[in-house]
């Protein structure tokens, strides 16, 4: 009988080692999980803003800027509009004011071209039913969201094809032509730091226009037109 009592004490005590067990790992997966999760939660970048005319304006000033030939552009448009200023003034002491009105259009275009797309951009504009939506963009591992009240859009990191980094922002590439405006004085939840490591890590090409800034936005370079 107290052979009995002694294995069933055993059993009992076993019981328990099993449960304690069971409990252990429990905790241990929870605990992993919840680590898990804070450090995905530590890596998602947050953005807010409307999207108005001016910030698709903005966007597209960055896009002509990351032209590696725009600052030979820009010199160039200068002599030309001095050659051409010259020419109006010799046209003007013929007195062919029609080669006088040519030259003028030709100068004003060449310095202001850039300005005129920008008023198309904020007509064309005017006519998107997402005009004027506040967009969250969520950015984490597991890839890019875009939410509005009209629409939600997600995207895996392998389709963007290349970031171009500012000193107040990113361009996320979808192709040559298609892209995001991703400004930092958006950013409402991490910083601007941990954008920049989470974007170089699941962006193939990444190139550098102006060294993002990560506090503030430091100094602009060059002609920005």
């Amino acid at each position: 009988m107290a052979c009995a009592l002694i294995r069933g004490r055993h059993q009992v005590v076993g019981a328990d080692w099993h449960v304690l067990h069971a409990s252990l790992k429990g905790l241990q997966q929870a605990c992993a999980s919840r680590s898990t999760r804070a450090v995905r939660c530590n890596k998602m970048i947050k953005l807010k803003f409307k999207l108005d005319d001016q910030f698709l304006v903005d966007g597209f000033k960055r896009y002509r800027r990351q032209h590696a030939i725009r600052n030979s552009w820009f010199v160039l448009k200068i002599i030309l509009s001095c050659v051409f200023l010259i020419l109006a003034f010799v046209s003007i002491y013929h007195g062919d004011y029609k080669l006088l009105f040519f030259f003028a259009v030709v100068v004003i275009l060449m310095l202001y071209g850039h300005k005129i797309d920008y008023l198309f951009i904020k007509r064309r504009s005017r006519k998107s039913p997402h005009i004027n939506e506040d967009v969250e963009i969520i950015l984490s591992e597991n890839g890019f969201q875009a939410v509005s009240s009209k629409s939600e859009t997600k995207a895996k990191w392998s389709i963007f094809t290349e970031a171009v980094a500012f000193r107040d922002g990113f361009l996320l590439f979808q192709g040559p032509r298609l892209f995001n405006w991703l400004p930092f004085n958006k950013i409402s939840e991490g910083n601007i730091q941990k954008l920049i490591d989470l974007i170089k890590a699941n962006i193939e090409i990444y190139k550098i226009i102006e060294q993002p800034a990560s506090q503030g936005f430091g100094p602009k370079s060059g002609p920005h037109p």
